[in-house]
């Protein structure tokens, strides 16, 4: 989440997620193209104190793209680094480049001051800019928890989905 991200590092929290989607689970595709080929969805949200991830499969897909999500927020792939960095990168100058962001984010800094909700969730230019793949895969590492994880279901929540939950988490 925001909150363990610092200075130097702001927008690491975001890269490491993209990072997860990016990761290969089976046969070579990615949680991200895995997820899509079946109709299914896969995506994050940078919270506070957690990175939440979403997936949103129908059940005869569920079992399978959950493992390859536990599997991916456990080691994700950083092959990918170099473009996930550059995707961020410009999207930090693009919020940067409108006024409205830009006020939004100077009144951030000053309030969250010395904390990591100071800076924009994607990270600033600054950061991301010298961030490197050893600082994703060490965040990363620090904050992939097992015990404590929360996981939320809701639909068509049956014994074989709870069954395909307990089995993909109790590996972390």
């Amino acid at each position: 989440g925001l909150a363990q991200q610092t200075s130097a590092n702001a927008g690491v929290a975001g890269v490491a997620a993209a990072l997860v989607l990016r990761t290969e689970i089976d046969g070579g595709m990615t949680l991200a193209d895995a997820a899509s080929r079946v109709g299914a969805t896969v995506s994050y949200t940078l919270d506070p104190f957690d990175t939440r991830f979403y997936l949103e499969a129908q059940p005869p897909q569920f079992a399978t793209l959950l493992r390859g999500l536990v599997k991916a927020i456990g080691a994700p792939d950083v092959r990918d680094f170099a473009a996930v960095r550059s995707a961020a990168l410009t999207s930090a100058a693009n919020d940067g480049a409108s006024p409205a962001i830009a006020a939004l984010d100077m009144l951030r800094q000053v309030t969250y001051s010395g904390t990591g909700y100071a800076f924009p969730d994607g990270g600033r230019q600054v950061s991301l800019s010298k961030l490197t793949v050893s600082n994703v895969s060490l965040f990363a590492s620090q904050y992939h928890l097992g015990p404590g994880t929360t996981v939320a279901l809701e639909g068509a929540v049956d014994d074989a989905v709870l069954g395909a939950v307990r089995s993909a988490f109790g590996a972390i």
